[in-house]
């Protein structure tokens, strides 16, 4: 397998998030970072800044009662990563099982740029709403 600098960095930045570590995820994420969010209900649109994006990241986890994601693959370019995963949760009753992709815009070796893709966006919205 060859390394690349991006795909290290979007290993970095899962591996920070998987594991709640925010100093760890303020180091790869760009202090102006636009998180688009494509799931439609309470996240959906942008979160701009580092602060919006933790607050989203917080929101998650506040409101699972199990969340388990799995990153699958990673495929990068010299200025993207695409991180391609598997989400389960639970929450309220309801299940979550889906693919998802986040398409990551690089530049100075953080993320400045960010779209969460749900394989089904509204049955991901379902289990949000």
């Amino acid at each position: 397998m060859i390394r690349h600098p991006n795909a290290d960095l979007a290993r970095k930045t899962w591996e920070a998030i998987s594991s709640g570590d925010v100093d760890a995820v303020t180091g790869t994420l760009s202090e102006d970072i636009v998180w688009h969010v494509a799931t439609p209900g309470r996240f959906a649109g942008d979160h701009v800044g580092l602060e919006k994006a933790l607050e989203y990241l917080a929101s998650i986890g506040e409101l699972v009662d199990e969340f388990d994601a799995r990153l699958v693959d990673v495929l990068v370019s010299e200025d993207r990563a695409l991180l391609l995963c598997r989400v389960r949760a639970q929450r309220e009753g309801k299940q979550l099982d889906m693919d998802f992709q986040f398409l990551a815009r690089l530049q100075d070796d953080r993320i400045v740029e960010l779209w969460t893709l749900p394989h089904d966006p509204g049955a991901a919205g379902a289990f949000w709403a």
